[in-house]
């Protein structure tokens, strides 16, 4: 397995520990026959870098099975396999040349829920318009639109 290790200028260590374990990975997918022994040192390798990482990388990874996941994905992303996304929690992540970027859809608005009102609620209410006071205030006191205190009156 090569040695060289690209400039880790600016890098934090969870991020060069998944540069690390990107190495590795790539070294265990090159091998040519699973019978290797140094295919084991680099798979204890890489079970000592997915326990640091789930160590450093809490809360986006819970166990070293996750990392591992991570790092089969990374690799799959690096081949061209699957398209470029961003590892979580890994700030320096420059796709791949070639790669196209997954553009991350626009959030849609919560839509508003109506607000609900409890049987005594609804019982005072009701009490309150009938005796004079104006539907607006009972509303506003509820935090909702008089239409929507309408809906909310209208349930049983």
């Amino acid at each position: 397995m090569p040695e060289h290790t690209p400039p880790t200028h600016g890098k934090s260590i969870a991020e060069q520990l998944w540069d690390r374990m990107d190495e590795v990975m790539d070294f265990i997918y090159s091998m040519d026959t699973m019978r290797d022994p140094e295919l084991d040192v680099y798979k204890g390798e890489g079970r000592g870098l997915a326990f640091a990482l789930k160590l450093m990388c809490q809360p986006y990874f819970p166990d070293e099975k996750a990392v591992t996941r991570e790092a089969v994905r990374r690799y799959k992303m690096r081949q061209g396999d699957i398209e470029w996304e961003p590892t979580p929690g890994y700030n320096y992540n420059p796709p791949p040349a070639g790669t196209k970027y997954i553009v991350e859809k626009p959030k849609v608005a919560a839509t508003k829920s109506v607000p609900t009102l409890t049987t005594k609620e609804k019982n005072d209410a009701r009490y309150a318009i009938n005796g004079g006071i104006p539907k607006s205030a009972i509303a506003k006191m509820h935090k909702m639109t008089e239409a929507e205190l309408d809906t909310a009156l209208a349930t049983p």
